[in-house]
C-alpha cells in the first residue's frame, strides 16, 4: 500500500521498518548509556581516588627506587669485602705475619702449629694455629695488638701465660691459639 507519491514513494513496508529502525536505534541507545549513566559517578569516585594516590604511588616509587640503589650499594660493598677475606690459600701467610709481627715485639716462637682448615657453615672456613713462646707478657699482649690492627679475620681462641722457667730469667712461657677466619672458593 501507498503511504504517499510525491515527491517520493513511500510504501507502508518503509514505514514499518523505519519504526522498527528507530525502536533498535532507541533500544541500542538506552542499554550503552544506562550502564554510563549509572555509572558515572562511580567512574568519578574512582578516577578522584587515581589522583588523590598518585602521589602516594610516586613517592612509593621513589623508595623503591631508593631500596633498588641501597641494595645495590650494598652488593658492591659485599663483594669488596669478600675480595679482601682470606681464601683458604691464607694459612701460610699468616703464618708468615705471626713470626713477623711475633719478631717485631721481641717474641721468641718455639713451635707454629696450623691446624686443619675446617668448614664452619656454607663458605666459611677457620683454622687453628697453636703457638708455642717465650717473651714478656706486656710484649705479648702488644703482639696480640698489633696483630689484630693488621689483620682483623683472626681471633684469639685460647692463651696460656705461664710464670718463668728458671728464676733468672723475665721471659714467661706463651702458649697461644688463632682461629683463623677464611671463605671457601664460591661455586661456580
Amino acid at each position: 500500500m501507498i503511504l504517499m507519491r510525491r515527491p517520493l514513494l513511500v510504501f507502508d513496508v518503509d514505514a514499518v521498518g523505519l519504526a522498527g529502525a528507530l525502536l533498535l536505534g532507541g533500544l541500542a541507545a538506552w542499554v550503552a548509556a544506562e550502564p554510563l549513566v549509572h555509572h558515572a559517578p562511580a567512574m568519578r569516585q574512582a578516577q578522584a581516588e587515581l589522583q588523590r594516590a598518585e602521589p602516594t604511588r610516586r613517592r612509593l616509587a621513589q623508595q623503591l627506587q631508593d631500596t633498588h640503589e641501597d641494595v645495590e650499594r650494598l652488593r658492591r660493598a659485599v663483594e669488596a669485602l669478600e675480595a679482601e677475606t682470606p681464601k683458604a690459600d691464607a694459612v701460610a701467610g699468616f703464618v708468615q705475619q705471626i713470626a713477623r709481627t711475633a719478631a717485631a715485639h721481641r717474641l721468641e716462637l718455639l713451635n707454629v702449629t696450623p691446624g686443619p682448615i675446617q668448614a664452619e657453615g656454607q663458605r666459611r672456613l677457620a683454622c687453628d694455629i697453636v703457638v708455642d713462646g717465650r717473651g714478656h707478657s706486656l710484649d705479648f699482649v702488644a703482639f696480640l695488638d698489633d696483630l689484630a690492627r693488621t689483620n682483623p679475620y683472626h681471633a684469639l681462641h685460647a692463651f696460656s701465660i705461664s710464670r718463668a722457667v728458671t728464676p733468672d730469667s723475665a721471659a714467661c712461657r706463651l702458649q697461644w691459639t688463632l682461629r683463623l677466619y677464611m671463605l671457601a672458593a664460591q661455586p661456580s
